[in-house]
């Protein structure tokens, strides 16, 4: 039969499915599912979504059949001694997974089809024993067998290990041994020896992880208030049943891939426009598939993240005063003594002893506690211990998330090509940190922490600009708050930036000579001051990455002092800090940071000491506070507005760019925001603010700058910092206050967000593949929005150097996922990520930064729920905290 007679006859075979009602299970026309099509193509032309709804809503009876029999093949193939063979070809074997993948999505999206899934795929079945069996009891005469789901997950998993098909057929000792060999595919945890690379094999695995993939996406049909309330069976089944030595096996097969892969090959240029590479499809499916299995959670754990969020919502935050420390019950395990000691017992230290990471010795090593039965693959991640793993795991990641710098940073333009999984890399790096303590502490104890914040900077400057990839942003800001709440992080921030100039032009610093730390305020700050208001719910976590790394910082330049006291300006004008009942509390967290250079080491820092002294107005004006004067300045710099918008109306010229001045700002929000500061709000957190240290410090060097330069002759800032240099402090502070570390700390909202940002990067890759298993269903867990392809002229305005990019999305979860900070025009007003934008946006302190020229892509949309899962908390969750006053 020819190839247009063989998709005639697949066609006419699928429009009998809804138009024949009961087809024999013995009919050989089932076999033409595995037999007539002849690629991936033919499986999404010929089987149209229109057909699989018509068979599923009209014709059940034969969709279950059909699953049968193709289950049946699955399991003939699987434990076929002669595999392949022509009996048993991989084309067969191919054909059952792809029609599988085309099917289930469809499944899944109708809401309708819930009680139907449940009985089909998870009743356990009855079936008829031999008739050479003879019982005189009637259920005797019947076995029960496995639910189909079960049947198909673990078919599915063992298809990632058939010799010949996705592992070599040199694995088995003889023709007797079952194909099925559980062997990691690559050198690396848990294993020295890699199975070598085939581009066949490389290929069926990608199909199979693909397929598994579909079975685990049932969260993109469920709205994002429900994704955590409704138990998935499919991923249940695998934590809670699946074999210890397979669940060990299929995450270092799956880690090992992921972290081999070396984008880059032999560095030659253009490699990527002569021969297409089969294993970075391979590698970012076995990303996200990896992902999807840590993100799992089961009932008991999320009713356990429901009640610590409403802890921390109904539990109001312990006072602080100057000079003491009391950290609420959020914060307290958090609490370190001093920047340079450690608890000894601090339980966040784990024993680092060497011991073997094979297959055996993790099985030895694993307890069967709640952690394992709850995931199993976070739970085996977290035992990792061994440095050699650690090495390999950074040296992986750090490989793939470096690539989009290389690829935007060439002599030759579009001569390396940027991969399209670096940001699911980014997620795998982020649950290692969270799942296992010990990697942390390798990591923040080694000059690679430094190299990913670097990464992460560059990350968030380039998808700043665009709303499409604000998730990015994101948690290129959470983990950067992960990573500054360890104590080696912050003094690792003290060494040089040697390497600045090498950067790409989007992420360097104009003049710049200093240190990491430098380069992570400035950077910062750039962020906060140029994007528009679009990331005022990420102000939190920025500003705590600062204020958690602050007690360890030395030698500040002068550009960063400045900015630094710059940014504690704008928060603590009265029109910034009365526009939202929260923004208080960002100016907290700005005096903390100068707190903590101050008392922890003010002779080393003597640039912020003199930007102090020279913005001590601005300082006394904050010491003595008052709400009607406070009050008359918005009405006062509202009437500038008015006046200033009037008469420039109709004489803007073109192209001019509008520069905002930090302490004469336009009118706040607060009149958009309807919110209405009183005398005893002000009383609840004003007496609460750190302010003794900046008040002593001002009031003894203020008088003693200005006598030196009257009576001395200072007149030069070298003159001015000579002196701050020599001047001692001690008995002019008072006590050296406690520190506190914010620590990064998960909630319900963040976890909706974080699961939502992952199946929507696994959405858009399987989009821009020409045959996604979810193109056209009804997605629920987060909106599609498609983009009109730029303008020739946009794609011009493109750096030539950068090779062509994936275009990125924001995927939100509920409104709920970060209650945002309210904003003055002293700050850009909120538009937060996940809630719509309810305020004009405005400028901090720099010029207009126009948006980035759009690209085709699909980008998806906030999520149309009017009820968020969980209550927003009072202060933004991803910050752990509220600021202890």
């Amino acid at each position: 039969m020819g190839a247009t007679d063989s998709k005639l006859a697949f066609r006419k075979g699928v429009f009998r499915l809804y138009e024949e009602q009961n087809i024999s299970a013995s009919d050989d026309y089932w076999t033409g599912f595995w037999t007539l099509p002849e690629s991936l193509e033919d499986i999404y032309s010929l089987i149209g979504a229109n057909d699989i709804r018509k068979i599923r809503d009209a014709s059940k009876g034969n969709l279950e059949t059909l699953f049968d029999k193709l289950l049946d093949r699955i399991d003939s193939i699987i434990h076929s001694p002669s595999f392949p063979s022509p009996e048993f070809p991989v084309l067969h074997l191919l054909n059952c997974i792809r029609i599988l993948t085309r099917l289930m999505p469809y499944i899944y999206e109708n809401p309708e089809n819930a009680h139907w899934e449940g009985f089909f795929f998870w009743t356990p079945r009855s079936v008829k024993k031999p008739s050479s069996s003879v019982d005189t009891e009637k259920n005797d005469l019947y076995d029960t067998i496995p639910p189909r789901g079960q049947q198909l997950v673990t078919l599915t998993i063992d298809l990632l290990y058939l010799a010949g098909f996705t592992v070599p057929s040199t694995l088995l000792k003889t023709p007797d041994t079952p194909r099925v060999v559980y062997a990691i595919w690559e050198e690396g945890v848990g294993s020295t020896k890699s199975l070598g690379m085939q581009r066949d094999l490389d290929q069926n695995r990608t199909e199979v992880l693909r397929l598994l993939t579909v079975l685990f996406s049932k969260s993109i049909y469920t709205t994002p208030s429900h994704t955590l309330t409704r138990e998935d069976l499919w991923l249940g089944y695998v934590m809670t049943k699946l074999d210890k030595k397979i669940i060990l096996v299929l995450l270092c097969s799956l880690i090992n891939t992921s972290c081999k892969y070396d984008p880059l090959g032999w560095g030659v240029p253009y490699n990527h426009l002569m021969v297409a590479n089969p294993r970075e499809p391979l590698v970012a499916m076995c990303l996200r598939t990896l992902l999807i299995l840590l993100d799992y959670r089961s009932p008991p754990t999320v009713e356990l993240l429901h009640e610590l969020d409403q802890h921390r919502q109904f539990v109001p935050p312990v006072q602080r005063t100057e000079g003491s420390a009391t950290p609420d019950s959020a914060t307290s395990q958090d609490a370190l003594d001093s920047p340079s000691t450690s608890t000894p017992n601090d339980p966040r230290r784990l024993s680092t002893a060497s011991h073997s990471t094979d297959i055996q010795s993790l099985l030895l090593s694993a307890d069967d506690t709640a952690d394992a039965h709850d995931n199993p693959f976070k739970y085996y991640l977290s035992k990792l211990h061994r440095e050699k793993d650690f090495v390999f795991l950074m040296d992986g990641i750090h490989r793939i998330l470096i690539n989009p710098l290389q690829a935007s940073n060439t002599y030759l333009p579009r001569s390396t090509k940027r991969i399209q999984c670096n940001v699911e890399m980014l997620m795998l790096c982020w649950r290692l940190m969270e799942s296992n303590q010990r990697f942390k502490d390798f990591l923040t104890g080694s000059n690679r922490a430094l190299d990913l914040m670097v990464i992460l900077i560059y990350y968030s400057v380039e998808s700043k600009s665009d709303i499409a990839q604000v998730g990015v942003v994101r948690m290129c800001a959470f983990i950067l708050q992960t990573l500054s709440s360890e104590r080696e992080f912050g003094i690792q921030l003290n060494n040089p930036f040697t390497g600045h100039s090498a950067l790409p032009a989007l992420s360097r610093l104009p003049a710049f000579h200093g240190t990491y730390g430098d380069y992570l305020i400035n950077s910062i700050v750039g962020l906060i001051t140029s994007t528009h208001g679009a990331l005022a719910s990420l102000y939190p976590a920025l500003i705590l990455t600062i204020t958690n790394v602050s007690p360890y910082l030395k030698n500040l330049s002068v550009t960063t002092a400045s900015r630094l006291v710059a940014l504690f300006n704008s928060v603590s004008a009265p029109v910034f800090m009365l526009a939202d009942e929260s923004n208080h509390r960002l100016t907290g967290y700005l005096l903390e940071i100068l707190n903590n250079i101050s008392q922890y080491h003010f002779a080393d820092n003597p640039n912020v000491v003199y930007a102090i002294v020279r913005n001590h107005a601005r300082f006394d004006k904050l010491f003595n506070f008052d709400l009607n004067e406070a009050l008359a300045e918005m009405d006062r710099l509202r009437q500038l507005k008015e006046e200033r918008r009037q008469s420039l109306e109709g004489h803007d010229p073109k192209g001019a760019v509008t520069v905002q001045s930090l302490t004469g700002s336009p009118l706040s929000q607060h009149t958009y925001s309807k919110f209405k500061p009183t005398d005893p709000w002000v009383q609840l957190w004003y007496p609460q603010f750190p302010m003794e240290t900046i008040r002593a410090m001002l009031g003894y060097l203020v008088p003693q700058v200005e006598k030196k330069c009257t009576q001395e002759g200072l007149t030069t800032d070298a003159q001015i910092l000579g002196y701050l240099r020599s001047v001692t402090m001690v008995g002019i502070l008072p006590q050296r206050h406690p520190i506190f570390i914010r620590k990064f700390q998960w909630g319900e909202a963040l976890v909706i967000w974080f699961r939502s940002m992952l199946w929507g990067q696994a959405y858009l890759a399987a989009m821009l593949s020409h045959h996604s298993p979810w193109n056209g269903t009804n997605v629920r867990l987060f909106q599609i929005k498609h983009e009109k392809p730029a303008s020739s002229s946009s794609s011009a305005a493109s750096s030539p150097a950068a090779s062509p990019r994936k275009p990125r999305s924001s995927f939100s979860s509920s409104p709920s996922a970060s209650a945002p900070v309210a904003a003055s025009s002293s700050l850009p007003a909120v538009q937060s990520p996940i809630t719509a934008a309810r305020r004009p946006s405005s400028v901090l302190s720099s010029a207009s930064v126009s948006n980035s020229t759009p690209r085709p892509s699909i980008n998806t949309a906030h999520p149309v729920s009017t009820t968020p899962p969980v209550p927003p908390p009072k202060d933004n969750a991803q910050t752990a905290t509220d600021i202890e006053h």
